[in-house]
């Protein structure tokens, strides 16, 4: 879900949520408008956080994949180059 190097800030923004909707709903509770709206916008920044790390990750991954990709490709280019080589060199 996460790169290692994030999963430290994505477990506090994970904690943060929660924390947020706690507080959002005690205040909602007090009639306290205001400060559950504040809470509730935290809630969001930190899902909007957890999205863009979740996002890095999956850029990551893609990259990772393609990189992988390029260097099957290029030994199989490579093997089949030294296959047309001795090819040539034998007949």
């Amino acid at each position: 879900m996460f790169l290692d190097a994030d999963k430290k800030q994505a477990n506090e923004e994970k904690n943060c949520f929660n924390m947020c909707l706690i507080r959002a709903r005690r205040a909602f509770n007090r009639d306290e408008y205001d400060n559950t709206l504040i809470e509730l916008n935290n809630a969001v920044r930190s899902v909007n956080e957890l999205k863009a790390l979740n996002n890095k990750k999956k850029m990551n991954d893609k990259a990772r994949q393609w990189f992988i990709n390029q260097q099957i490709k290029s030994e199989i280019e490579q093997q089949e180059f030294m296959h047309s080589l001795k090819e040539n060199i034998y007949e």
